[in-house]
């Protein structure tokens, strides 16, 4: 037999036990190895003896943090008896939970596994048996924190910034990380730490970009020198993650290529010698390394005997041995446990003449017995002496040696085991049972794009084209805001990327507007029209100077073409200037006698231009016709007609005086005049003493409808969705998925919505609405599976966080039952973007869709914030949805404009009023609040400059929800 490895020996060994019988069903507890040196045995001098020993050691056992597929959220563990064990995903225990989802080691302490997140640049607590993780402190300033390495004498624990080539030390307590050293400029690609417990030094795993092979180094932790141990050889799709010393031996996990494969692997610090351990590990991309157990050493060595013993191999239980005199030997059979060693020993007997002896006593002597020692056996067979040559699946091959004693097709395992043929469908070397792709004969595993279709990075960006938004921009992995090919820029730093911006360098605009960038569309007077076109900007009535310039209106009174600024005469259409007679006079001399009529106290008389006191011409008569005047003639002053009207006056606020010249005094009743309109105000009246008198609300306690001018009975309840899983009074604790109300003339609490009787538990709705018909509109904030979803586009069930589902109930309250419709897609009317998922809905009050958005949003039609709220304008819904967006409110134009006055709850009341909610606390004129608030907005002025005012609505701590909650969504339902 030729040499081979101690660790080749140990895979062989563990092999041959398991063929034997040895291996127990299921593991037995780590260290604790047995062995059997075998029966004792009488042979010749002559003879060579082969040794019956067999031993059970520990199994292969050790883990590694994944990449199982492209999830990259695994515990993976394997154990030569019980295969490969995939636990996870790695959730937090925080509500909601997080993704660990690049764990990129792990390090066992005592009983506590710890792992270190390299995204999250965070440590935490791993749970090995369920994936559950509690995280500790909070994320570091680190950028890309990962490897762990411990020593168990000083409980010092430490990592690596591979961003900053720093060496870190962190305290698995509070989860600070302090900068301790670098391992720079030599090392700036470290990945993987040891810490070795024999010299106090950590060793190291530096891969170089350029050479792309991989350096094992040390350092000392005390004073940071580092030494190179040797060159590690690797290549672009092969690389070494991780470290660990077991008794005092280096092991290293090696990956293949992106989420391909790994290999458990022996680093002899003595040789160099780099040998495989175990088997390759299939669709793991390994970023971790605990080794759990090994087998243990093993060897034959003489306890007593008259002479030399010679073994063929001491390291395997059936050795051969000879021995160099006659007499009786004592072998001892030895596993080196970390407990201590594990001995049993075995006599042999060497006699002069074996001819004479038959040991096994089956009639044959030893001399002439291929199996002295068995007496159901002479020759060794397939099997060898003590084992029965046994072929259970009749295929000529022995059980002992038939590596599928049950299958009459195969010897061998093979690649599918026992069983299973080896079918190799796409021909591609790899068997399909262990094929990743047996149709594919490109692949052997999905890799990051899946079978059939290669993993290609055509803008070697480190990103696989089927996950590459923009698979030929090798600065973006999606479109973004600019689509790719064009970098999402803020050049002028407002907020809004230069693609979107329609004034890139301005920061104070977004769109040219009607002055153009650079220039602020200012509207000093108001007038709608901004300065840089306005002749007159600092006058609201006039955008031109005109004939009469800057702050005077160009009235033209008496209608006469001529303005009031240039017309001496501005109430006389026939005259422009005063003339002789002056304004509203015509310069007329109706007698012809030279003295115009406004001049002439007898116009129609020719030869008077003074009246005497009988007037001109004939006497005139005093009467004037008019009952209200009491009519004289006096003798120096002529006709005198006195006003009697004030005597008409009947002291009755109620009424309005006046006299009529041809019937008299007249009192009108003008109670009417009271009447403002308005049915909710209740019915006006007038007093005579005071005048008119205001009503009182005709339904009291119960919703007044302006529109129908008529009262609600039933009482109206604000609908709400919580944030933090609060306990609501008389409700209990309420879900993310729930919805409650309140009734505020009762004060009453109830549980309208049960998320979790119809499949919702676990999610969070952060959009819904009711229909006038009863149904709900329901959005969410992650993009989840709805078993049973009606009308999914192409029969999908799974909605996008930017949709918009209907649920149709047929019970509502604690017993929720109904179905759900597909109702609204998002990404068919350009809400695409991870920052346009829908987080709240409202209806209008001619039935369009009222949206707001998680961040910023550029759809068909508007471009807006988390501020806004926008209508859709819909020509079909449903698995097809198309139409048109418009600006609803625009918040910033009213003070909602910082990032805790997002809106997130929205509703609108009959009377066109919407109640809102924010994300956090907010500042606007005349109030201010916090999440936990409800407001009021009266428009006066709607869409893009938006005006109105707020005021308090309702605010829930009072009403005993606890402050650690936030109010998510609203609907107001008379």
């Amino acid at each position: 037999m030729g040499l081979i490895s101690i660790r080749m020996r140990r895979q062989v060994v563990a092999l041959v036990v398991a063929l034997a019988g040895w291996a127990a069903a299921s593991p037995r507890a780590l260290g604790v190895p047995t062995v059997d040196a075998g029966p004792d045995a009488t042979i010749s001098f002559e003879q060579t003896h082969i040794l019956q020993g067999a031993a059970q050691l520990s199994p292969l056992e050790f883990w590694t943090a994944d990449g199982n597929g492209d999830n990259e959220d695994k515990l993976i563990k394997y154990n030569e008896l019980t295969g490969v064990t995939a636990i996870g995903p790695l959730l937090s225990t925080e509500m909601p939970p997080r993704y660990f989802g690049y764990p990129s080691d792990l390090q066992k302490i005592g009983t506590q596994v710890y792992g270190v997140d390299t995204n999250r640049r965070q440590i935490y607590l791993l749970n090995d048996l369920s994936g559950a993780v509690t995280p500790i402190g909070l994320a570091s300033g680190y950028s890309m924190v990962m490897s762990l390495a411990h020593d168990p004498v000083g409980d010092r624990l430490w990592g690596v910034d591979i961003a900053t080539d720093r060496i870190l030390r962190i305290n698995r307590t509070t989860g600070v990380m302090t900068s301790v050293g670098s391992t720079g400029p030599t090392f700036v690609n470290t990945r993987g730490l040891a810490f070795d417990e024999a010299t106090g030094l950590i060793f190291a795993i530096d891969k170089s970009p350029i050479t792309q092979q991989s350096t094992l180094y040390t350092m000392n932790p005390s004073n940071g020198v580092k030494n190179v141990v040797m060159t590690l050889p690797t290549n672009a799709t092969t690389l070494y993650d991780e470290l660990d010393f077991f008794r005092d031996e280096l092991y290293a996990i090696l990956s293949f290529g992106p989420f391909m494969s790994c290999q458990l692997q022996h680093i002899n610090l003595d040789t160099g010698e780099i040998t495989d351990v175990g088997p390759v590990i299939p669709n793991v991309s390994a970023h971790s390394l605990i080794v759990r157990s090994m087998p243990e050493d093993l060897a034959w060595s003489v306890v007593s005997g008259p002479g030399v013993v010679t073994f063929d191999d001491t390291q395997l239980v059936d050795s051969e041995v000879t021995f160099s005199a006659l007499g009786t030997y004592v072998l001892a059979l030895t596993a080196f446990a970390d407990a201590g060693p594990v001995v049993d020993t075995v006599t042999i007997e060497v006699a002069a003449n074996a001819c004479l002896i038959d040991t096994d006593g089956d009639g044959t002597v030893d001399c002439l017995d291929g199996c002295p020692a068995d007496p159901a056996k002479t020759v060794p067979g397939q099997c060898g002496c003590g084992i029965a040559d046994a072929d259970t699946d009749s295929d000529g091959t022995a059980d002992c040696v038939d590596g599928c004693p049950a299958d009459p097709s195969k010897i061998a395992p093979g690649a599918c085991g026992c069983g299973m043929a080896d079918t190799d469908f796409d021909g591609d070397g790899t068997a399909d049972c262990v094929d990743g792709c047996p149709n594919d004969p490109g692949k052997t595993v999905a890799g990051v794009c899946g079978c059939g279709l290669a993993d290609t990075d055509t803008d070697a960006d480190g990103t696989a084209d089927c996950l590459d938004g923009c698979p030929a921009d090798p600065l973006k992995l999606n479109p973004g805001l600019c689509g790719c090919g064009v970098i999402d820029v803020d050049t002028d730093g407002d907020g809004v990327v230069d693609c979107a911006d329609g004034c890139p360098s301005d920061p104070a605009k977004t769109v040219p507007g009607l002055c153009g960038c650079g220039t602020a569309d200012t509207d000093s007077d108001g007038d709608m029209t901004p300065d840089c076109q306005d002749g007159c900007p600092n006058d609201p009535n006039l955008i031109e100077a005109g004939v009469c310039g800057c702050g005077v209106v160009e009235f033209d009174t008496d209608g006469d073409g001529t303005p009031d600024c240039v017309d001496g005469c501005p109430n006389d259409a026939a005259k422009t200037a005063p003339g002789i007679c002056g304004c509203g006079v015509i310069d007329v001399d109706s007698d012809g006698d030279g003295v115009a009529d406004c001049h002439d106290a007898c116009p129609d008389d020719p030869n008077k231009t003074v009246a005497d006191m009988c007037g001109c011409g004939a006497p005139p008569s005093c009467d004037d016709g008019n009952v209200c005047t009491q009519d004289a003639c006096d003798p120096l002053l002529g006709c005198v007609n006195t006003d009697m009207s004030s005597g008409c006056d009947d002291d009755n606020a109620c009424t309005q005086d006046s006299c009529d010249p041809q019937v008299g005094c007249e009192n009108t009743d003008i109670s009417a005049s009271c009447d403002d309109g308005l049915f909710c105000n209740g019915a006006e009246s007038c007093d005579i003493a005071v005048g008119c008198v205001v009503g009182s609300d005709p339904c009291g306690q119960f919703f007044c409808d302006e529109m129908t001018d008529s009262c609600d009975f039933a009482q109206p309840k604000l609908w709400m969705v919580f944030g933090g899983a609060p306990s609501v009074p008389t409700v209990g604790v309420v879900e993310q998925a729930d919805i409650v109300s309140y009734e505020p003339i009762g004060g009453v609490w109830s549980l309208e919505f049960d998320g979790s009787d119809v499949g919702l538990a676990s999610q969070r709705v952060d959009g819904f609405a009711r229909l006038a018909t009863g149904e709900l509109l329901l959005s969410f904030d992650v993009p989840l599976n709805i078993p049973g979803l009606i009308g999914g586009p192409g029969g999908a069930t799974l909605v996008d966080d930017s949709d918009i589902v209907m649920f149709t109930p047929t019970t509502l309250g604690a017993n929720t039952t109904g179905t759900f419709t597909f109702y609204f897609d998002g990404s068919d009317v350009g809400l695409a973007a991870d920052n346009e998922d829908v987080d709240s809905i409202a209806i209008a009050p001619d039935g369009r869709l009222i949206l707001s958005t998680l961040a910023a949003v550029i759809a068909p039609g508007v471009n807006g914030a988390a501020h806004d709220l926008f209508v859709f304008n819909a020509t079909s819904l449903g698995g097809v949805t198309a139409g048109t967006f418009e600006m609803y409110v625009k918040g910033s134009s009213v003070g909602l404009s910082v990032s805790t006055e997002n809106i997130v709850g929205s509703t609108v009341l009959a009377n066109g009023d919407l109640l809102l909610t924010t994300s956090g606390a907010f500042a606007v004129t005349g109030l201010t609040g916090t999440n936990k608030d409800v407001m009021r907005f009266v428009p006066t002025v709607l869409g893009l400059a938006t005006q109105g005012t707020f005021s308090m609505f309702l605010q829930t701590v009072p009403l005993g929800i606890p402050t650690t909650a936030r109010v998510a969504e609203i609907e107001w339902v008379p």
